[in-house]
């Protein structure tokens, strides 16, 4: 019963970290990532500019104006989408032998990359 209470404990502290520094950032926010019981409240232009994935879906999507994406499949879950989430705001973060597969895997999932869209 203690892992339950612990993953929900860290999933609502990751929820908690992300929320500020994406406020601090003073952009609206226009898209929610749900992951599992996670929900980011983001903006669509910094994750495009670093998902391959997010912008295929965004530009594929039947809605004109896409609020909610669902991202429950990634692999690692929030915790390892927040990271990614960090990445694409360039927010620095550890990386660690605890966490670099789990990164690795969730940033395929994504098809991110670090070069600038034209």
């Amino acid at each position: 019963m203690a892992t339950p209470l612990r993953s929900n404990s860290l999933l609502s502290i990751a929820i908690e970290r992300t929320g500020q520094w994406v406020f601090s950032q003073e952009i609206p926010t226009d898209v929610v990532v749900e992951v599992g019981e996670a929900s980011f409240a983001l903006q669509k232009f910094m994750l495009v500019a670093k998902s391959n994935y997010i912008r295929k879906l965004i530009m594929e999507s039947t809605e004109p104006d896409l609020t909610r994406i669902n991202l429950s499949d990634i692999p690692g879950g929030p915790e390892m989408f927040e990271k990614a989430a960090k990445f694409c705001y360039g927010v620095n973060f550890e990386i660690t032998v605890h966490n670099v597969a789990a990164l690795r895997c969730a940033s395929e999932y994504l098809q991110m990359t670090d070069l600038l869209r034209q």
